[in-house]
């Protein structure tokens, strides 16, 4: 084993698909939110479709690690947890939301919500599609809880919008 013991070696696996996601500029300026999350997500999207074997056994793997109480799980966590709590935090000072709802409450409450759409995901009970359906639902009813008034309207209508595609079947997603 040439990376070192096995929470080194763990480690490193999760590094490998949390990394790129760390310490990016999640809101761009002054930009439009919804595509500034949209564009994450579909970030996301690409790096779980390019290996769909991969990340679910990585999340089953974490999964198990946590059953087992293992530190190294609850540290993952965090770090997934600490990228949606500064996707809030630079919308906030981008002046996109009020700032009302702390950053922490709605970067845990995106957390929540990924976490269980990846949950279904990488258990097979949905597919990419429905996946980022879920995603972008939640985001945007957590962002237009604090929203500023015009990106609270933008917010609306992409819920709108959402809910119109209601990509649901939930049969297309063993193909993914």
């Amino acid at each position: 084993n040439l990376i070192g013991n096995k929470e080194a070696l763990v480690s490193s696996l999760f590094d490998a698909s949390l990394s790129p996601y760390e310490n990016l500029h999640y809101v761009c300026g002054e930009g439009d939110l919804i595509d500034s999350f949209e564009s994450f997500y579909d970030r996301v999207i690409e790096m779980l479709a390019a290996d769909p074997s991969y990340h679910r056994a990585e999340y089953r793997m974490r999964e198990h690690l946590k059953a087992c109480g293992e530190p190294i799980a609850r540290q993952v966590e965090a770090r997934i947890e600490s990228i949606a709590i500064e996707a809030a935090t630079q919308a906030r000072e981008a002046g996109l939301l009020l700032g009302d709802i702390s950053s922490r409450q709605l970067g845990q409450q995106l957390n929540r919500a990924f976490s269980s759409a990846y949950q279904e995901w990488a258990n097979g009970s949905i597919g990419l599609d429905v996946f980022k359906n879920q995603v972008m639902t939640a985001t945007c009813l957590c962002y237009a809880a604090d929203a500023a008034s015009a990106t609270r309207t933008s917010l609306l209508a992409r819920l709108e919008q959402l809910n119109e595609a209601r990509p649901y079947n939930r049969t297309q997603a063993k193909t993914e």
